[in-house]
């Protein structure tokens, strides 16, 4: 029943997931049932969607972490195209994620004329990487998925234990700067909303704390995996999941309305986890300068953010729909899923 529910619920691609590359997922399994042994952990099922989305899932009495292939390739174009790609190759791959987005609901006007240009601008070979950078970019994949699968697992802890939450709200307590960042944040949300939006920030914060530690502590203990490294691999993976649901909402038209209080909301938190990098006894004297993270940060914000604001205009998609209706097929729904590859 739940293969049925996930086949009507998401745009899953033909090809199967290959689940063969999560080799690693029941270690950490294993990792976090010996650290929370009191606690239910969910079920992992692995699906290869168009959605990108790792998120919890509940069915009867059953509880289940849907985890998409899809969203380790993505971050794994993320992280050559913010270390190596050039302008044009991450233009070219934003206009694909944001015509999937249109594609999900089910804006075909919009979807093809973006996926259109993906097509035309996209290298057709990809940029030579160095071989240290190779080695590199293995590990940190394996760390941005472990990092965002231990998170969803956190939303389970959490629920399950309330008291979890204390790990957030007793470091946002904790420094000046940190009160800060909550005032300024409830300065930004109306009075009805207030309470409901700090709740949901205290367990997204205390959700990152949560995975953070448990990433790092899975992973500093693997001989081959240096340190920076998964501090790094963790700090892109929510950079870029940030980008994702930014792309979502300019796909429905929320990203302008939204985009002051979510971005300060996403800032924030990325701070609060540099600031618990330097501050948590967890990490230790290795950690004491962490690797680069403002100008990561920087990096991300001018290569691929900015790009988000700059390109993405009314007038940018109005011209892409013009030159694609002038000369080219009607844009039906078929035409949308093979240039997806979403065709049988």
């Amino acid at each position: 029943m739940i293969d049925e529910i996930l086949e009507n619920s998401r745009a899953q691609f033909p090809n199967p997931p290959r689940k063969e590359i999560y080799f690693y997922f029941p270690d950490l399994y294993e990792h976090l049932r010996k650290i929370y042994s009191s606690l239910e952990l969910p079920t992992v099922i692995i699906v290869h969607s168009l959605n990108k989305l790792c998120e919890t899932f509940k069915y009867g009495n059953s509880n289940y972490i849907i985890y998409d292939q899809y969203l380790g390739q993505c971050f794994n174009k993320f992280n050559r195209l913010i270390y190596y790609e050039e302008e044009r190759e991450v233009k070219a791959y934003l206009c694909k994620l944001l015509g999937e987005e249109y594609y999900l609901i089910n804006d075909i006007n919009n979807c093809i004329p973006y996926l259109v240009s993906y097509h035309v601008n996209a290298s057709a070979n990809f940029t030579q990487l160095p071989q240290d950078f190779l080695v590199k970019k293995n590990d940190l994949i394996m760390v941005q998925e472990s990092f965002v699968l231990f998170h969803e697992f956190a939303h389970s802890l959490v629920n399950q234990n309330p008291n979890l939450l204390a790990k957030s709200k007793t470091f946002l307590e904790s420094t000046e700067s940190s009160k800060i960042i909550t005032d300024i944040l409830k300065e930004k949300i109306a009075l009805d909303k207030r309470d409901s939006f700090l709740s949901h920030f205290y367990e997204e914060f205390a959700c990152d704390l949560i995975a953070l530690e448990l990433t790092y502590s899975f992973y500093s203990k693997k001989e081959k995996f240096i340190l920076n490294h998964i501090i790094e691999g963790i700090s892109l993976a929510f950079l870029y999941l940030r980008t994702l649901i930014d792309i979502k909402m300019k796909a429905t038209g929320e990203y302008e309305i939204s985009s002051n209080v979510f971005n300060l909301f996403t800032k924030f938190r990325y701070n609060l986890l540099r600031r618990y990098y330097l501050e948590s006894a967890l990490f230790g004297e290795a950690i004491e300068n962490p690797p680069q993270l403002i100008e990561l940060y920087e990096k991300w914000e001018e290569k691929i953010d900015m790009e988000i604001v700059v390109f993405f205009t009314d007038e940018y998609r109005d011209k892409l729909k013009n030159i694609v209706k002038k000369g080219g097929p009607p844009l039906t729904p078929e035409l949308a899923r093979k240039l997806l590859n979403l065709a049988e």
